[in-house]
């Protein structure tokens, strides 16, 4: 009976492991200089600028970030790899305010984001989804949600492959203008206002809904067995 016990107590630890969610990859990325995000001032719209100092085969109008550290799962093999997210100029719909908070849905286009590792490209589609500031700071995507979607990668960067491992990522961005602007001065202003900004890919490994289901309803049936033995 002992042995029993020890056993069915066995399977239930090993099942709690197994849905627990792996380590996240959280990878730091730093404008270019000669880079920038710049607000349009005459309307509702912002873009991401490349460097005319970086200019490669995959962004010949050069790149607007590069890989700057990371943590997490991070192992450092994609430092000072360069990245975009073409398809702008994002437009944005009407500005919400509390207090020193402004705030604006991104209304699209999709972003394409590009991280180039020397040979292959990892590719995902973007949704920005909010643009806001505070005082003199603002953020894109300040919520940390799920916002690039469909990410593909062919090559065999360590890094990479573990930001492309569940397709899905979060991409934020922040950028501080030297006195304060808002989004309304960003947005009526005479423009446009470019500075230079910093941001964030992350992803999560978990396992799908289905499977930690199973695993977790296992996991009891095995702890109602030890509790009758």
């Amino acid at each position: 009976m002992k042995r029993i016990a020890k056993f069915s107590l066995s399977c239930v630890m090993v099942l709690a492991l197994a849905v627990v969610p792996a380590s996240a990859i959280t990878i730091d990325l730093s404008s270019l200089p000669g880079g920038g995000i710049q607000f349009s001032g005459a309307g509702s719209s912002f873009d991401l600028l490349g460097s005319p100092f970086f200019p490669n085969p995959v962004f010949p109008l050069g790149a607007q970030m590069w890989v700057a550290g990371g943590s997490g799962g991070f192992t450092g093999s994609s430092i000072a790899y360069q990245a975009s997210v073409l398809g702008g100029p994002f437009t944005y719909g009407p500005i919400s305010v509390s207090g020193v908070d402004e705030r604006a849905l991104v209304t699209g286009p999709l972003g394409t984001f590009t991280l180039w590792d020397g040979a292959f490209a990892l590719t995902g589609t973007v949704n920005w989804l909010e643009v806001s500031t505070h005082g003199s700071v603002g953020s894109l995507n300040a919520h940390h949600i799920i916002n690039v979607t469909g990410i593909t990668y062919a090559g065999a960067d360590p890094d990479l492959l573990q930001l492309a491992a569940t397709s899905t990522a979060m991409l934020n961005l922040s950028f501080q203008y030297g006195h304060d602007m808002t989004l309304t001065q960003l947005t009526t202003g005479s423009g446009p206002y470019v500075t230079s900004f910093s941001a964030t890919i992350s992803t999560e490994m978990v396992p799908d809904g289905g499977t930690t289901l199973a695993l977790l309803g296992l996991g009891l049936a095995g702890l109602g067995v030890w509790r009758r033995r």
